[in-house]
This record gives C-alpha cells, structure tokens and sequence, in this order.
C-alpha cells in the first residue's frame, strides 16, 4: 500500500466507524419509540436489545485484541463493515425478538473490531507531542455517525419509514470498503517468537499508573455512556415544563445530537492542549471535578431553562473528558503493548457502559433520580484520588 500521512490514515478509520455506527445509533431513537414494529412484546426487550452488544463485547474483546495480534487491521475493518451493514439491513425484516437478539450481538462484534482497531491505529501513529489532538480529531469524526444517524434516521422513519432507513444506512456502511481497501494496511503483524504471549502481556500491565487509568476508562463508560445517556430523557420528563411543545424524548436527542455535531471541532480543540503527562493529569483531575459538581448542580431543582443549560454544559466537558482519558490509555499504550493496553482500556469502557443503565435503574427502584446523579458525582470523586498523587 503506498505511503499515506498518518492524520489522513486517522481520518479514514474514522469515518469508516462513523458510516457504521449510523445504523446503531438510528436504532437507539427508533426501538424504544416503535419496539412493537420491530415485533417485539414486551419493553424489558427493549432493554435487553439496547444493552446486549455491549455486554457482548466484554469477554469477546480480549478475542479482538488476541485477533489484532494475529491479523491486520484492514481484515478486521471489511469483517466489521460486513458485520455492521448486515445487522442494520436486518433492521427492517426482523420481526422476532432472538433475531435482533443475534443482531445486536453481531454489531458488538463488529463495534469491537472498529473500536479496538481504531484506538490501536491511532496509538500507533502518534506521538507525545501530536497524541492528544489525533485522538480528538478520531473521537470526534466516528461521534458524526451517532449525529447523522440519530438526526437523519428519525427524519427517514417519521418521513417515509423504518425500513426505508435501516436499508439507508445499510448502504452507508458498505461506503467504508473503499476506504478500508485504501487507506488502512493489509500487512499482518510479524510475532517476535522472544514477545509475551497475550495471555502473559495482559497479565503484566497492572502497575499502579495503568490501574488508575483503566479505572477512568470505566468510569468514562460508566458515567457517559452508561448512567447519563439513559437517564437523560427521564430527567427532562420529570422537569419539562407542562407548555413545551415538544417532547422530552424529542429534547434528549437534540441534546445527544448537538454533542455529535460539535465533536470533531471540539474533541481536536481539547486534545491540542493535552502536549504532556503533567497537563493530560491536571486535565483529567478538572474534567473530574466539574462533571461532579455538574451531576449535584442537576439534582438540584433549578429551573427547566437553567437545567437546559446544566446539560449543553455537561455534554462540553464529557467531550473533554472523554478526550483525556482516551489520550491517557494511548500514552500508556505507546511504551507498552499497545494492542494489549488499549484491549484493557477499551474492556474497562465497555465494562462501565454496560453496567452503567442497569445499576442506574436498579437504583430508580429505591430512590429518585437526584440521589443517583449525587451517587455519580461521589463516584467521580473516588476515581479522582489516585490522579492527585503524581
């Protein structure tokens, strides 16, 4: 394959995950609004689709990354765009529960490939001095598809249909072949027969530095992908004004969606100012404490136009937050294993993601929605204390 700069490479792997990731996020505005359409019988199923490629993908990622080991990220990038084309197609003609079960399993599959031969990618190909800003413009470019696929699917599914745009963005996610075909390597990697195996590697990376930094990557799940992504429409329900025009389902997504857009200008933005150790710990240490006193500001009953403000606020620094951690597991992968840290990393988000819906609404259960948002910012705050120390 002829040379290509590594920003343009970091670009490609980029849009290629975003082109894919448009189906899945389609789906996550459309079943819980038309599950019934979908064939389903009852809401817990809802849940259980939402929730089952991530939970999927927390044994199957050390196979990814044992994978990535063996084989080049270009065979692991057409096995995913396959994968995600397939599951979105099956969108529009599945009508059964266990197969959109066995669906949504596939798109774990195929967001671990993406993901983890992404992250890799990226530590591969950056240095100290240009890591965090590379890592925010691939953070920022994958996040579109989640813009055009929430946008642009709910406009296809209220305008024409459901199938219509599952079949849509099935057809945008082969787009990635050629991309795949011409900007990432088919070379597979040479074993050194004097390196660790996988099993030994991903023994050895547990020193105090990297166990911090795996605990942020699953709080970063945890909190941001877990707990405020589901909570969100609640929240709005329960203060929405009576007048509102529209409503708090409509409200939460334009919220996601701003996030989406603003992303690959921000997420760049953030990373350029992450140039050493010393400023990507401080970073994280401010990320930590405001999106705390942001979670205790929104349990707070503040007027529904303050709370607007609360959520655009906590979606900026979750941007930077996201950012610095990603940054922090690459600059540990970078004199490490690389595919053996950012297997753990990702493990460690993925691990957050997931449970953090289940314990959230376990917690509604027995308590408001106030205390758990105060529980979150207590959380924030534990995983903050390793980071004080140099």
């Amino acid at each position: 394959m002829q040379t290509v700069n590594p920003k343009t490479r970091i670009q490609a792997i980029a849009l290629i995950t975003a082109v894919c990731l448009a189906g899945d996020a389609m789906l996550l505005i459309a079943l819980p609004l038309y599950w019934q359409e979908f064939g389903l019988t009852a809401i817990w199923q809802v849940g259980v689709l939402l929730s089952a490629n991530r939970f999927i993908r927390l044994p199957l990622t050390p196979l990814i990354g044992l994978f990535y080991k063996r084989y080049s990220r270009k065979a692991g990038f057409l096995i995913a765009i396959m994968l995600a084309s397939l599951t979105t197609l099956s969108y529009a003609f599945a009508q059964s529960f266990v197969l959109l079960l066995i669906a949504r399993c596939l798109w774990g599959v195929a967001w671990a490939l993406l993901r983890l031969g992404g992250t890799i990618t990226v530590t591969e190909l950056s240095t100290e001095q240009n890591r965090g800003r590379l890592v925010g413009l691939y953070n920022g470019l994958w996040g579109l598809g989640g813009l055009v696929g929430m946008l642009v699917g709910s406009f296809f599914i209220e305008s024409i249909s459901l199938a219509f745009a599952s079949i849509a963005f099935a057809l945008l996610a082969l787009c990635g072949f050629p991309l795949a075909i011409g900007y990432i390597s088919g070379e597979s990697r040479t074993v050194d027969p004097k390196e660790k195996s996988f099993k030994q590697a991903f023994k050895a990376t547990g020193a105090t530095k990297s166990g911090r930094i795996f605990l942020s990557s699953a709080a970063s799940g945890f909190v941001v992908f877990g707990l405020f992504a589901t909570t969100l429409s609640p929240l709005i329900a329960e203060r929405e004004q009576p007048s509102s025009v529209v409503g708090a389902a409509t409200i939460a997504g334009i919220i996601q969606a701003i996030r989406w857009g603003w992303d690959p200008f921000l997420a760049p933005f953030v990373g350029r100012y992450l140039v050493n150790a010393t400023s990507r710990r401080l970073a994280l240490l401010l990320s930590l404490g405001s999106l705390a006193t942001l979670f205790v500001m929104l349990s707070l009953p503040v007027s529904f136009g303050w709370l607007l403000v609360l959520l655009l606020v906590f979606q900026l620094v979750s941007t930077a937050f996201i950012t610095t951690v990603d940054t922090n597991a690459t600059d540990l992968a970078a004199s490490d294993d690389k595919i053996v840290v950012m297997t753990k990393h990702t493990m460690a988000s993925d691990l957050g993601a997931a449970v953090g819906p289940l314990a959230s609404f376990l917690l509604l259960d027995y308590t408001s929605l106030s205390t758990v948002y105060q529980l979150a910012a207590l959380l924030l705050l534990l995983v903050a204390i390793p980071w004080v120390r140099r």
